[in-house]
């Protein structure tokens, strides 16, 4: 009887020391906040490239994103894509439409967070350029790989069932010729970023960072 509730006491203490260390802490709670937010503003300033698909827009909300994943982890930096989503829908319209641009953002930005945050942490041996290199290569490859099979299997077709959106070619011609350049062209713009921010403020961020 003893030795179970020794058991079980020792059970409930290792639960508990478990919790404690998996959640983040209320500082660190309140800076994902505070780049969610930064995240948000960034999504209203953005631009075209391709002409022929002018709705895709290019904007730089990834990178307070990717800053949060070297801070907190990927973990970190998909709960600070999760909240700029929400905010940016609930600011935006809660409408049907508004819902699957945001699903998609949220999905484009796990597919950049787990390449970068895993290649960083894989190559510790290397310097900090060729780390950044390769996990830019690996954000960008992943980032148009993910978003060409959303569009072709999910996103298009739903926003042709049930919006009646029309597009004036055929959809895998779409998705080679618009969706796959924009988002290759959008990985290599945010790799660029993210490495020039990271090598300069590598001092500062190691010292938090799981990371790097």
């Amino acid at each position: 009887m003893f030795a179970d509730f020794v058991k079980m006491t020792s059970q409930e203490e290792f639960a508990m020391e478990h919790t404690r260390h998996a959640i983040f802490n209320v500082r660190q709670v309140v800076e994902m906040s505070l780049f969610a937010g930064i995240s948000f503003l960034l999504m209203f300033i953005s631009f075209p490239i391709l002409p022929f698909v002018s709705y895709m827009r290019i904007d730089f909300s990834d990178i307070p994103i990717l800053i949060g994943t070297v801070l907190f982890g990927p973990i970190g930096g998909i709960i600070i894509a999760a909240i700029k989503g929400l905010l940016y829908w609930l600011m935006t319209g809660v409408d049907l439409a508004n819902f699957i641009g945001v699903f998609a953002s949220f999905v484009a930005s796990v597919s950049i967070v787990l390449p970068f945050s895993l290649v960083m942490k894989k190559t510790t041996g290397r310097s900090l350029l060729s780390r950044l290199a390769l996990s830019g290569i690996a954000l960008t490859l992943s980032l148009t790989i993910v978003m060409a099979l959303l569009n072709w299997l999910v996103l298009t077709p739903v926003y042709m069932a049930v919006l009646g959106m029309k597009i004036s070619m055929p959809l895998a011609q779409m998705v080679l010729f618009g969706v796959v350049p924009f988002n290759f062209i959008k990985g290599v713009l945010i790799s660029l970023v993210i490495g020039f921010v990271v090598s300069r403020m590598h001092t500062f961020l190691k010292k938090e960072s799981t990371i790097l």
